[in-house]
């Protein structure tokens, strides 16, 4: 086995050099591991093989440096008592020295090496499975934050300081920060909704009030005519128009502020679907085509409010012309033709019918040519 050193130093390799060159003199066998190489000189003038002719100018028992040229060699020489010269010669690596090693030193190498890498291979485990859990964690309450729970709290050491750690405070200030905004969004939807049932309430004092002069009103027109006054002919057909438009805004608001009683009860469904296009005419001119199967179904809703809600999707519809097909337990009204121009202010608002809907177990899905009504109870024929 080749183990791998840093360099030795000058001094080092000096005192090698002179050690070896001595043991090779006096014919001892030389150390291992060693940087140094030995020749024999046998007689002046010959330069061994593989030697630097330097060496031959060096001082006896003195180290000097024979070659600057990186890497530098050290030599030194020592004569011998017969004759003849023994020259050790160094070089000084400028990268990593190798050396050989006994069996012994290897295993000891390979086992500590295995050891070690043992112990690293073991506490990164620790460390990615505390740090797989700690994410796991965190990516459930993200999770849960996400599908609505504004609750959920991620646990962590707020000591540690790791990104991890980091991570989950900044996700706990999030549902802090989302807890308290949808609270305030809370509050608000209630002042809202406290503020536009007052509204509706006055505005049905006020369709009231209105209704009842004005029936008084058209009464007496009526009678005037009657007797030959001719001219009240427009008064009284003024008078009926604005009484249907009353009409209209009081019923619309009775709807918005859920004075109306829901009363469920089975009912035809191909009567309710006349009635409420008899409705939307009222409104608007229209035209529909049905697709229909001959025998009515027969639903669970209440026979007052549903018509109501159904004519006044048709005229948010605002088509001319519409479409009626209907399957199992699902209606489709398509529209077509030209636009009715905006819709009356006194229509209800679409998110109260689709309330109203839910609360009969209807679903409504709404886009700006289709009304889609779907029923979670079952029909009957």
């Amino acid at each position: 086995m080749v183990l791998l050193t840093p360099p030795p130093s000058a001094d080092f390799v000096a005192l090698c050099l002179q050690r070896d060159a001595y043991r090779a003199a006096a014919q001892l066998a030389p150390i291992s591991p060693s940087p140094c190489r030995i020749y024999w000189r046998s007689k002046p003038g010959e330069i061994p093989v593989g030697a630097h002719a330097a060496t031959a100018q060096l001082p006896y028992h003195q180290v000097g440096l024979i070659e600057s040229y990186p890497p530098r060699y050290y030599g030194v020489r020592v004569p011998l008592d017969k004759g003849g010269e023994v020259w050790a010669e160094a070089r000084l690596s400028q990268g990593y020295y190798q050396m050989s090693s006994s069996w012994a030193s290897t295993f000891r190498w390979y086992f500590g090496l295995s050891i070690f890498y043992l112990l690293l291979l073991g506490s990164s485990s620790l460390l990615l499975r505390r740090i797989r859990a700690r994410l796991q964690s965190v990516s459930q309450a993200a999770r849960q934050l996400a599908s609505g729970d504004l609750t959920t709290v991620c646990s962590g050491d707020e000591r540690d300081p790791s990104e991890v750690a980091l991570l989950v405070a900044r996700l706990n200030e999030m549902g802090a920060a989302l807890r308290s905004r949808h609270q305030q969004l809370g509050q608000r939807r209630q002042e809202l909704e406290e503020a536009s049932r007052e509204r509706n309430r006055r505005l049905a004092e006020v369709s009231h009030d209105l209704r009842t002069p004005l029936t008084s009103i058209l009464g007496y027109a009526q009678l005037y005519h009657d007797q030959g006054f001719a001219s009240l002919a427009v008064v009284e057909a003024e008078g009926k128009a604005l009484l249907t438009r009353v009409g209209r805004w009081l019923e619309s608001c009775r709807l918005e502020s859920g004075v109306l009683e829901m009363r469920l009860g089975e009912v035809h469904l191909h009567d309710i679907l006349e009635e409420a296009f008899h409705l939307a005419q009222q409104w608007h001119a229209l035209e529909a085509s049905v697709d229909l199967p001959d025998k009515s179904p027969v639903i669970v809703a209440d026979p007052i409010l549903l018509p109501r809600i159904l004519a006044r999707l048709l005229v948010h519809l605002s088509r001319s012309q519409i479409h009626l097909t209907l399957r199992s337990r699902q209606l489709i009204v398509t529209g077509s033709g030209t636009g009715l121009g905006e819709a009356d202010p006194a229509l209800v608002s679409l998110e109260t019918c689709r309330q109203l809907l839910l609360r009969q177990h209807i679903s409504l899905q709404l886009t700006a040519e289709r009304i889609q009504l779907d029923w979670e109870s079952p029909w009957s024929d």
